[in-house]
């Protein structure tokens, strides 16, 4: 039987374009089985240059918008940012004609879970399992 390495969780600030090669350089020593990106804006800025790094690595990454899988990136389980502007622009533009905000309805977002559309054939346990050491393109 295979003995299997505890799983590392390591935490990792990134608040200039330097602390990027830092970040990089410990992951790709302490090699990771997955990637987690929390997104502020200087992450959705630097988005192509987390997703190349995973893909080169073949690290499973998961993102927080739906942005990075419109930039390359495996998966995402939150909110299209672009969505909810276009939600709160509508709402807004109700307001300033008049509309109280509490008798607003409350739109039904889409679903938050989106996956790269190389990955959308993949239905099988045997494929799915393979997601963790295969990029999709």
């Amino acid at each position: 039987m295979t003995r299997r390495r505890p799983h590392l969780v390591a935490i990792t600030g990134i608040r200039t374009t330097g602390d990027f090669d830092t970040a990089f350089t410990a992951m790709t020593k302490e090699q990771p089985d997955a990637l987690l990106t929390v997104v502020d804006a200087f992450t959705l800025q630097n988005r192509k240059r987390i997703i190349d790094f995973a893909a080169a690595r073949r690290i499973a990454s998961v993102y927080e918008t739906r942005e990075f899988v419109d930039s390359g990136g495996l998966i995402s389980y939150g909110p299209s940012l672009a969505d909810n502007y276009r939600r709160a622009a509508a709402y807004v533009d109700k307001i300033l004609k008049g509309a109280k905000p509490a008798e607003l309805p409350r739109a039904p977002s889409a679903s938050p879970f989106r996956r790269h559309s190389g990955c959308a054939s993949t239905s099988s346990s045997t494929e799915r399992a393979q997601l963790s050491s295969t990029r999709c393109s």
